[in-house]
């Protein structure tokens, strides 16, 4: 597995479990055992869960099984790859404390459109390594 496979996919990992967790404290918050306003992180639960854990963990996947080659020998740049995915992790990170933030009346749109710009930047940068790969085969079967 590529190195930026293995960062996406143990990213992914541990997003999912920030994600378990958070999933957990909402729902005992629900059943009336902690402050209410924890169910405020129900979006960050969202973005967490979607985009930390699902959408990064089909990138990282996706890098890993398409070949890395065309036939004409042309690589992927493993730069573009890497930038967009701190990009999307910082992103998420961003976001994710911005909705902390709010919890306590802190309101930082700066934050929060920052953490979309981020997120925004890394989808084309990851996709764009992805769609490279995804190029037809120039080969003939027939002889």
């Amino acid at each position: 597995m590529p190195p930026i496979s293995q960062f996406l996919v143990r990213a992914a990992l541990l997003w999912l479990a920030i994600g378990i967790l958070l999933g957990t404290l909402i729902f005992i918050t629900k059943a009336g055992f902690l402050p209410g306003q924890l169910l405020g992180l129900r979006g960050a639960h969202g973005q967490i869960m979607l985009v930390g854990w699902m959408l990064q963990a089909a990138i990282g996947i996706a890098l890993w099984i398409f070949p890395r080659l065309n036939n004409q020998g042309v690589p992927s740049n493993k730069h573009i790859a890497t930038i967009g995915a701190w990009a999307l992790n910082l992103g998420i990170l961003l976001a994710v404390l911005t909705q902390i933030l709010a919890l306590g009346k802190i309101e930082l749109p700066v934050l929060a459109l920052l953490a979309a710009l981020l997120e925004l930047v890394a989808g084309p940068l990851l996709i764009s390594q992805i769609w490279k790969r995804t190029q037809a085969n120039t080969i003939s079967l027939a002889k």
